[in-house]
């Protein structure tokens, strides 16, 4: 279960790559050194609702990676340093 919440970690950053990704590809006049991201999700933009869902993806995926890492510290009898990374592994 520990391997799955860490997939999680790993999938989140992906997703919001993909999102921001296609969001510009399907917004004809986005630029990325011009305009936020913020503006890819904002009322009015073109396929906000498939944006949305991306969206909600990412900050569930981090939601379960966050919950993993606190089971990993709870487990843990020391302070969360070199001993949580070595138990990544």
């Amino acid at each position: 279960m520990r391997k799955l919440f860490f997939l999680c970690g790993m999938l989140s950053p992906i997703v919001y790559l993909f999102m921001t990704i296609l969001g510009a590809v399907m917004w004809p006049d986005y630029s990325h050194i011009y305009h936020s991201v913020s503006e890819l999700l904002e009322r009015g933009a073109p396929n906000k609702i498939l944006l949305d869902i991306l969206l909600s993806t990412f900050s569930m995926l981090g939601l379960l990676f966050g919950i993993g890492v606190l089971q990993l510290v709870r487990q843990s009898d020391q302070k969360c340093g070199m001993v949580c990374w070595e138990r990544l592994a």
